[in-house]
């Protein structure tokens, strides 16, 4: 069955802007697995629940979609392998003063670990380092060299062989899921018409306060972008 990989952040983002509820709406238009790793259900559920209080109700809400089997929690040997790979390529890649810069976490890397072990057609992850090292690496590079104010070399074997490790893997973040949401709908009930004609211009707002409410709350997307989807959604005829 086809399958997508989540990494925590997302789904924070999501439980920040109080949209989980889409999470069981989107895998029902999907039709096919949402996945979560151990350390994504362990930042996610077992640390606020064991040793902090000011996430406990969105981890709550997150154990409940497990529970309900809108997020599976996978595993298997192959993805333990894999993890000690990505983390030993991505990790090593980048340097300074001949020191490692560690630029990938256990969650990001065992998301990943998961796309290639069960073949997932794409990860969720709201992180630009980890989108940038699939898809541009030289744009962490830069990305550093900017943040850190120094040169930084690169390993271009363990980059090289990282990008062939990950070539079919698709990057998606929050911003694309509540974009693909609004495409299909999924907000028509949640606003009731009455609600919408009190605003001639609901769908622009709608779509900006989705848009910035990720922004602000973790999703990597620029100023630019927000923009230029808002303008491409709003023309959708949706509501």
């Amino acid at each position: 069955m086809k399958s997508i990989a989540f990494d925590s952040g997302p789904l924070i983002t999501l439980s920040l802007n109080n949209l989980l509820w889409l999470i069981p709406l989107l895998k029902e238009k999907y039709n096919g697995n949402f996945l979560i790793s151990e350390s994504v259900k362990k930042e996610l559920v077992d640390d606020p629940l064991n040793h902090t209080k000011k996430y406990i109700l969105e981890a709550l809400n997150i154990l409940k979609l497990m529970t309900e089997g809108y997020l599976n929690l996978a595993s298997t040997s192959k993805t333990k392998r894999l993890y000690t790979k990505l983390d030993h390529l991505a990790n090593k890649a980048f340097s300074s003063n001949d020191s490692f810069i560690k630029i990938l976490h256990s969650g990001e890397l065992e998301t990943i670990a998961l796309a290639i072990a069960y073949n997932c057609e794409a990860i969720v992850v709201d992180e630009r380092t980890t989108t940038l090292l699939i898809e541009n690496p030289k744009g962490v590079k830069e990305r550093l060299e900017k943040k850190l104010h120094r040169k930084i070399k690169t390993d271009s074997y363990r980059i090289k062989e990282f990008q062939e490790m990950t070539k079919n893997i698709k990057v998606i973040r929050s911003s694309e899921l509540v974009a693909v949401s609004y495409e299909l709908g999924l907000f028509d009930k949640y606003f009731p018409k009455e609600m919408q004609e009190l605003d001639e211009h609901f769908k622009e707002h709608l779509v900006t306060g989705l848009l910035w409410g990720v922004k602000l709350r973790g999703c990597a997307i620029s100023e630019e972008e927000i923009a230029k989807l808002t303008k491409e959604l709003i023309k959708k005829k949706t509501f």
